[in-house]
């Protein structure tokens, strides 16, 4: 049975406060959360070079030392982005539209699921799934991307783009033939 739910009763009465809409101030401090999430659950670890197979009595200890390893994901950012500013992610940092996009986008880029291998005597982080991150950011990234700004949408190639009109949705999936111009 699945639990998830597309809006809830304030939404769904036309009671909400912004009519269901996302503002640029509510993508900011979500942003900036997930970051903290994702980086407390491992998923740029991989990336940063976590070992698989590094021992641990529990999944807490394993949980802890993933989430205390120095890694450079803000300075990669930082470098790609060409702003100085992300020295540090935080409400002060993440200023504009461009800012979260491009946060997102890089959430899907570098994230993989840590698997967690347990039994008994050891826990050890077996593998990385990078499909499954890109799965959950995806989820978590369109729930709230249509709601802004007439409609934004993170594509399955981890680039974000305006929201098809409703209706042309098929004519977008579509692929264009070979013999087209690529400016089309």
């Amino acid at each position: 049975m699945n639990t998830m739910i597309d809006d809830i009763f304030s939404i769904r009465e036309g009671n909400h406060p912004s009519g269901g809409s996302v503002s640029l101030t509510f993508l900011r401090a979500f942003v900036v959360r997930k970051f903290d999430e994702l980086r407390m659950k491992g998923y740029f670890c991989e990336k940063y070079g976590f070992a698989i197979n590094a021992s641990y009595r529990t999944t807490t200890q394993l949980e802890i030392a993933m989430s205390n390893l120095r890694f450079d994901f803000l300075t990669d950012f930082m470098a790609l982005a060409r702003k100085s500013k992300f020295d540090v992610l935080n409400l002060e940092t993440v200023e504009t539209k461009d800012d979260v996009f491009d946060i997102f986008e890089y959430f899907y880029a570098i994230s993989s699921k840590p698997v967690i291998n347990s039994n008994p005597l050891i826990v050890q982080l077996k593998e990385y799934d990078k499909g499954a991150a890109e799965s959950e950011i995806l989820d978590f990234s369109n729930r709230l991307l249509p709601h802004f700004e007439g409609g934004w949408e993170l594509a399955e190639n981890g680039k974000i783009r305006r929201k098809p009109p409703s209706g042309l949705e098929p004519l977008i999936a579509d692929p264009l033939p070979c013999i087209a111009d690529t400016d089309i």
